[in-house]
């Protein structure tokens, strides 16, 4: 039996947090990862093509994920879709591809991977399941890593203070 498809669409952006997550989603559940690459058109009529720097991200954003994907033992398809409409084209893949459900992922009430406007319209489209993945805020992340860091600075100097004769050691 072939495994399930689950879409992981991007736009731009790359955060490690979040592939991870979306990683660990995808392997427990023994899916494959179906990374979408969603290339914003330009609105204006004399611009036709995509900038360059959003194909580069994209490739970038692929490497990176298949790289990580292969040493976890997490399957993946990268497909590439150029648009005027993110969240129609993300409604669109999903059904082409039979997806169990699609991934976004926020912080701090933003995108991650895509805009907020288009997580939202995402969101109102009835239907598919939806994982929203709220990722904690980096400074709340480094404030952890400090204290903890703390913690241990603390520990290692108290360990070479004299202890207090008082001091009942067990």
């Amino acid at each position: 039996m072939a495994k399930q498809y689950i879409l992981l669409p991007f736009v731009h952006g790359i955060d490690a947090t979040a592939i991870s997550s979306a990683l660990a989603f995808a392997q427990e559940r023994d899916m494959t990862l179906l990374l979408a690459s969603l290339i914003r058109l330009p609105n204006k009529e004399s611009q036709r093509e995509p900038r360059p720097e959003a194909l580069a991200q994209a490739y970038d954003f692929f490497e990176l994920i298949q790289h990580k994907a292969a040493q976890i033992g997490v399957a993946t398809k990268c497909v590439h879709h150029s648009t005027h409409h993110v969240a129609r084209s993300i409604e669109a893949l999903a059904q082409e591809w039979a997806c169990a459900g699609i991934m976004l992922f926020i912080r701090n009430g933003k995108g991650i991977f895509l805009e907020t406007s288009d997580i939202k319209q995402v969101l109102e489209v009835p239907g598919r399941p939806v994982f929203l993945f709220r990722i904690p805020s980096r400074r709340s992340v480094y404030t952890r890593m400090l204290t903890t860091l703390l913690h241990s600075i603390q520990s290692y100097i108290l360990s070479f203070l004299p202890t207090s004769p008082y001091t009942h050691k067990q």
